[in-house]
This record gives C-alpha cells, sequence and structure tokens, in this order.
C-alpha cells in the first residue's frame, strides 16, 4: 500500500487553512490516481506486448513477468514493485465473466492469452473445468 503525505496549508497567523489543506490534498491524491493508471495502462501494453511474441503458446508465470520488466524498462528500484503489479494484473484479468487471460496448472499449465487459444485447447481446458465441476459438486 503505498502512502499520501500532504504538507498542511497554513494562514498567515499559523492557524491551519483548512479548506486549503483539502485542496492540497484532492490535488495530491488526483496526481497519485493518475500514476496508477498511467502505471496499470503500461503494464497493460507490456504484458500484450509480451504476449504478442508467444504466438499462441503458453508461457510460465515467471517467464511471462520477466519479458514484461523488460519492456517496462525496470530499475533496481522499482523491480519488487512492478513484479507484484505485473502477476497482479495478470491474476487479476485471468478471472471474472470476460477473462484476458487462462492461468493453468500443474503439466500444460502456464498463462495463455485466451483470444490466442486454440479451439482444441479451449475444449480440452473447458471440458476439464466441467469435469472438476461435477467432482467436486458429488
Amino acid at each position: 500500500m503505498k502512502s499520501l503525505t500532504v504538507t498542511l496549508v497554513h494562514f498567515s497567523d499559523g492557524s491551519v487553512d483548512t479548506d486549503g489543506s483539502v485542496d492540497a490534498f484532492r490535488s495530491a491524491l488526483d496526481a497519485a490516481l493518475i500514476e496508477q493508471d498511467a502505471m496499470s495502462e503500461g503494464i497493460a501494453f507490456a504484458v500484450e506486448a509480451v504476449f504478442d511474441t508467444l504466438s499462441g503458446a503458453r508461457a510460465n508465470m515467471p517467464y511471462v513477468i520477466s519479458e514484461t520488466l523488460q519492456r517496462l524498462s525496470t530499475t533496481p528500484a522499482n523491480y519488487n514493485l512492478l513484479t507484484d503489479k505485473v502477476g497482479e494484473f495478470i491474476r487479476a484479468n485471468a478471472q471474472g465473466d470476460e477473462p484476458t487471460y487462462h492461468i493453468g496448472k500443474g503439466k500444460g499449465g502456464g498463462v495463455i492469452r485466451l483470444c490466442d487459444e486454440s479451439e482444441d485447447a479451449r475444449k480440452k481446458r473447458t471440458a476439464s473445468v466441467d469435469k472438476k465441476a461435477e467432482k467436486d459438486a458429488k
């Protein structure tokens, strides 16, 4: 979690200007949100660029993250943060009603961009999910 530090605004007599301080906080918050959105957008473009090179193949998560970090020109100062953010981005976009990626475990696992998945692979994956759901229901 990132913290946000704002200096209070004071009147000339030294008392706190509440409205000015709230405005300063809002400005700092807006700047932080813009920075966060820009980082998310940059991560999205970099992850897509990695999958563009894979030609529909699955890749393990560490490989996708590593290749994405190279495209983001990661520095030692932001390496750990971006490693976490890229992994979070992929996992978040592998969930929900319309996921972009699929993360498979075990043999034949790895990450794949769903729009690149072959029809046969999609049928196998969905059949496997259906079979597991039936087994879990019993």
